[in-house]
């Protein structure tokens, strides 16, 4: 693997940036922010006209950091070394981030790691990985990378000059049915992309999935009627406690059979069952049978409260498409219900959702907006669309906001998506800006 300044500023996480030169000082909301801010501490970073200058007791003279448009990358000291440390601007407002990076191709593809924490190693709880051209997200304690094969653990060795990294086979339960695992692989493809950990495959919900599968196929539409497809009746034929819970996830169906692996595409795409597939979930389960497919995600809200002990984190946001996400659709495809507050959405084609997805609840945010921009900076019409829309009026819900631009979006295009919120009970500004590009 070959080391590097990570200069692609459009790709930093949201969660690692660093507002600089404001006259309000930055509290990190994040363990993965505090190296950064220390280090930041310990200089003068003063803004003149366009341009930054950064000075340090070790330097010789002040690093001036040309504005404009260009990311560029400042060694700073550090104890007895230097470290890279990319300043860049986003309207009008300088950040900075850690630019220690090494990057190389494995069998399972492209790795790419960054150096958080500063400590001159690329494999500490602390440090970013991306994979595949995915979001850089939190690698935590045991990293791991993502093939079509299965997950593989992986560990850097430093041979004389040359770091190289060590891929430990690709695991996945075995006896399962290929396109369970095509769906999971699919399900963490996606997760991949927007910097979320990957699920594993549960057993135990696979078995629960298929026995809906089952049910529904026995009972619905060609079997003996038309069925709730989210619930199972006991006096029904093929009727299970467990195929009763797996109801709860998504279900897809068509008279031309199911396709499982596609399911996790096609709910990504969708106003209200994507964020089943974004929620901070550990396991999750499939299942097949005829023209029923049954995708069932750990339910992430039960599990919040252990997922935020676990990683320490205030609160947990999931930008989808991802900061810097390529090759995204441009249209969103069909989903039930319909959205209460614009019942002719699928009347014609619209964007594909734009969404925030957090562990704070409808009932803690107010002031709440989401729009989308042109890279000219046109703003899209669209709609504002939250779980509520689709039932879910639950003040105690997990907050989701979505943006869906009235039209379709354009081929090969870059957008600019902008969250803004306000904390009710204590009024802390919440503000997220990120970019992602569409495909053909």
């Amino acid at each position: 693997m070959k080391a590097s300044a990570f200069t692609d500023a459009t790709r930093i996480p949201f969660e690692i940036e660093v507002p600089v030169a404001r006259e309000k000082a930055f509290k990190p909301l994040l363990g993965s922010q505090e190296p950064l801010v220390e280090l930041l501490a310990q200089c003068t970073i003063t803004k003149r006209k366009k341009d930054l200058f950064v000075e340090h007791e070790k330097l010789v003279r002040p690093i001036k950091v040309r504005g404009g448009r260009k990311a560029v990358v400042a060694e700073l000291p550090l104890e007895d070394t230097t470290v890279p440390v990319l300043f860049y601007t986003k309207q009008d407002q300088w950040f900075a981030a850690p630019a220690g990076y090494i990057s190389g191709n494995t069998e399972a593809g492209q790795l790419e790691i960054l150096d958080v924490d500063f400590d001159g190693h690329f494999d500490g709880e602390l440090d970013y990985l991306a994979w595949r051209g995915g979001r850089l997200h939190l690698q935590g304690g045991a990293p791991q990378v993502f093939s079509e094969d299965g997950i593989h653990e992986f560990s850097l060795e430093q041979v004389k000059s040359k770091l190289l990294v060590q891929l430990s086979p690709a695991t996945y339960p075995q006896g399962v049915p290929a396109n369970v695992t095509k769906a999971w692989l699919a399900t963490n493809e996606l997760r991949n992309g927007v910097g979320l950990e990957p699920v594993q495959l549960d057993l135990a919900r696979t078995d629960a999935a298929a026995k809906h599968a089952h049910y529904l196929q026995t009972n619905g539409p060609g079997g003996s009627g038309t069925i709730n497809v989210h619930d199972e009746k006991a006096d029904l034929p093929g009727y299970t406690p467990e195929g009763k819970q797996a109801s709860m996830g998504n279900v897809s169906w068509g008279s031309g059979g199911n396709n499982l692996p596609r399911q996790p595409h096609h709910e990504f795409a969708t106003l209200f069952h994507r964020s089943e597939f974004v929620y901070p979930s550990l396991t999750m389960g499939a299942g097949s049978e005829g023209g029923y497919g049954v995708v069932w995600v750990e339910d992430g809200q039960s599990d919040l409260a252990r997922w935020l002990q676990q990683t320490g984190m205030e609160s947990n946001w999931v930008m989808t498409p991802g900061p810097g996400q390529k090759n995204v659709p441009q249209r969103a495809l069909r989903d039930s219900p319909v959205p209460a507050s614009v019942p002719d959405f699928y009347s014609r084609d619209r964007g594909f959702p734009v969404s925030v997805s957090s562990s704070y609840t409808y009932g803690q945010l107010e002031n709440v907006s989401l729009r989308l921009f042109t890279e000219k900076g046109e703003e899209l019409e669209g709609f504002l669309i939250t779980m509520a829309d689709a039932g879910f009026t639950s003040q105690g819900f997990s907050a989701d906001y979505l943006f869906a631009a009235k039209q379709q979006l354009d081929s090969k295009s870059t957008y600019r998506a902008e969250f803004r919120a306000r904390l009710k009970s204590s009024g802390r500004e919440l503000s997220f800006d990120w970019s992602f590009s569409t495909g053909k």
